[in-house]
């Protein structure tokens, strides 16, 4: 079962880099075949965090593909890691999955046009918050704030109100020295976002 995950989690990161669907695929069969052995009453933290690692891959494959099924499952293995992973048990493992569970939201919200599902993302993310602190764990502080300004500016694209695209700098903002202190690629996200952002305030 380890070893599954462990091909899983490789699956998918290569999957992720490549746009590759297959792989992706193959991720999620590789998570739900050790999930066949792990089990939330023998291994509760092994299966939580499979879950979890099962969760991210249908997200990125429900974000690249305009999938909803697949987010909505993506939603349901991140809802079940949490009922392992608590806050207080588990508090960096927890915020980690509220972080992933914002994100599935997030993107379903954008596909759906649900604002629900928007303000959900926003809670989601929030929790996470109170343990990922810019002082206890910085870089995943950054990620987060990174999540909040996406999801800002996808309720924009659905409810246009400018206070979102502020809102969205803001959060943006805030992580910048933490990524120009990071690999290219996290710099290419921040300046990716940061030009969206531009863009929808030069529609208003």
């Amino acid at each position: 079962a380890i070893t599954q995950n462990n091909l899983g989690i490789a699956l998918r990161a290569l999957g992720e880099r490549e746009g590759d669907t297959v792989r992706l695929l193959a991720a999620i069969d590789a998570f739900k075949a050790a999930l066949t052995v792990q089990t939330e009453k023998a291994t509760p933290t092994d299966w939580a965090m499979t879950q979890n690692n099962l969760g991210n891959a249908l997200q990125t494959l429900g974000e690249r593909e305009g999938d909803t099924v697949r987010l909505l499952a993506a939603i349901d293995a991140f809802k079940a890691a949490l009922t392992v992973q608590t806050e207080k048990a588990m508090p960096t493992d927890w915020a980690m999955t509220q972080n992933n569970l914002g994100l599935a939201r997030r993107w379903l919200g954008s596909l759906t046009h649900d604002l629900a599902q928007f303000s959900l993302a926003e809670t989601a993310l929030t929790k996470a918050d109170r343990v990922r602190t810019r002082d206890a764990m910085p870089f995943a502080w950054a990620q987060t704030h990174w999540n909040h300004a996406g999801l800002c500016l996808a309720r924009h694209a659905v409810d246009p109100d400018p206070a979102l695209l502020v809102r969205a700098r803001d959060y943006l903002q805030c992580a910048r020295d933490i990524f120009a202190d990071g690999s290219d690629q996290q710099i290419g996200r921040f300046d990716t976002l940061l030009a969206q952002i531009e863009a929808a305030e030069a529609s208003l």
